[in-house]
């Protein structure tokens, strides 16, 4: 699913537009200010860019920056445009916890070199990132792309504060989960998740 086309940027932006169409003029409240601030794009974003949902705010301190990447398959290559994007995402707005779905293959089937781990590695500090991602291993299928599939990726500090993972325990892949340990014992527990459906549109499509 899509946000609707505007050039007005964020939610305060779509309510202006809806409130110029009326015949009296409404004058922004401080909300919307705050709203407009708070979804507004990063400077090096042109005045033109349409506005899909996707603005990313300012990172505030004290705070996790969590963010959701459904990729709709993983390239099989390593390194590849798609899979390259996904780790500059991550380092341009300084994501610490990435939940990741449909990464869409067979781990089983690719080589060393070509496993998430090892992919992960490659663009990030080993020391400072805990990544893990499960399939379906229940499949009879040995090709290397298969449907669903999810993953989670803590990166930055956070990774140090990382005490556990685990998955789908019926081997479907349906799931990834990740649990931090913060200040007096609590617990954190972060859990990615998919389920593939044939229906595209209509109740249940999402």
């Amino acid at each position: 699913m899509v946000a609707p086309h505007t050039r007005h940027r964020g939610p305060a932006g779509r309510r202006h537009q809806q409130a110029g169409a009326q015949p009296s003029q409404v004058r922004p409240t401080r909300v919307d200010e705050e709203l407009d601030e708070e979804f507004a794009p990063p400077p090096d974003h042109d005045e033109d860019d349409i506005y899909f949902g996707d603005f990313w705010g300012h990172l505030s301190q004290g705070y996790l920056c969590c963010a959701l990447f459904q990729f709709g398959g993983l390239p099989t290559g390593v390194r590849e445009p798609k899979e390259h994007e996904f780790f500059n995402i991550l380092r341009r707005y300084k994501i610490i916890i990435a939940f990741l779905q449909e990464l869409g293959l067979n781990w089983y089937a690719l080589s060393d070199s070509q496993q998430w781990l090892c992919r992960v590695h490659h663009e990030l500090d080993s020391n400072k990132t805990r990544t893990r991602c499960c399939h379906n291993t229940k499949s009879l299928i040995s090709e290397d792309r298969q449907w669903g599939g999810t993953g989670i990726l803590a990166h930055g500090l956070v990774a140090h504060f990382a005490v556990g993972s685990g998955g789908d325990k019926t081997g479907l892949g349906r799931w990834t989960w990740s649990r931090f340990l913060g200040k007096n014992g609590m617990h954190l527990r972060c859990v990615s998740f998919y389920r593939p459906t044939p229906n595209k549109v209509g109740p249940s499509s999402v």
